[in-house]
C-alpha cells in the first residue's frame, strides 16, 4: 500500500505542481517539446511538456534543498514536489548552496533528451519515450526516477565539461 501511495502521490505532483518557481525554461526548436526546471524550497524538477495541452510528459527529481524525508512524511507533499526520500536518494541528493544562474539545459540533438547541467557535470536527464529520467540525487530506482547513467548521457550529448 505504502508504494502505491507514494506513486500516486508522484503523478498527482506531476499533475498539480504547486507552491513552484519555474527557473529555467527551454523548447526545442525541431521537436516543439518543452523542458522547464521548476524549483521550490525544498527540492528542485526538471520536466518536459506538451506545449499543446500543458501537461507534465515526464520528470525526474534533479536535487533537494533539504535532507532527504521518511516514507512516512510523504502525505505531507501531496499536490506538491516532494522532496526525495531517504529510501531512494543518492548521497548527492542534497544540494545546500544552489545558483541556478550557473546551469543550463542542454538538448539531444533531435529534441528527444534533455539534461540540465552546471559547468562541471550533468545533474539530471530526461527522454520524451521514458515513463522516469536520471538524476544524480537517486540511489535506487523508484517513484522518483533512476539512479544516474553516464554511458546513456554520454551517447545522447556529445558535450565535453
Amino acid at each position: 500500500m505504502k508504494q502505491s501511495y507514494i506513486i500516486v502521490s508522484l503523478m498527482m505532483m506531476f499533475l498539480v505542481g504547486c507552491e513552484t518557481r519555474k527557473t529555467i525554461d527551454n523548447e526545442h526548436p525541431v521537436s516543439k517539446v518543452n523542458a522547464v526546471l521548476e524549483t521550490s524550497d525544498e527540492a528542485a524538477y526538471l520536466y518536459l511538456m506538451n506545449n499543446e495541452t500543458h501537461t507534465k510528459i515526464t520528470g525526474v527529481i534533479v536535487y533537494n534543498l533539504i535532507e532527504p524525508i521518511e516514507e512516512d512524511d510523504l502525505a505531507n507533499y501531496f499536490g506538491k514536489q516532494a522532496p526525495i526520500s531517504k529510501t531512494y536518494a543518492s548521497r548527492r541528493a542534497v544540494m545546500k548552496k544552489i545558483n541556478t544562474s550557473n546551469y543550463d539545459m542542454i538538448w539531444s540533438s533531435d529534441g528527444s533528451a534533455v539534461a540540465i547541467v552546471t559547468e562541471t557535470e550533468p545533474l539530471a536527464l530526461i527522454l520524451v519515450d521514458k515513463e522516469k529520467g536520471y538524476s544524480k540525487a537517486i540511489g535506487k530506482s523508484g517513484p522518483w526516477g533512476y539512479p544516474w547513467n553516464q554511458p546513456l548521457f554520454d551517447s545522447l550529448f556529445q558535450l565535453k565539461l
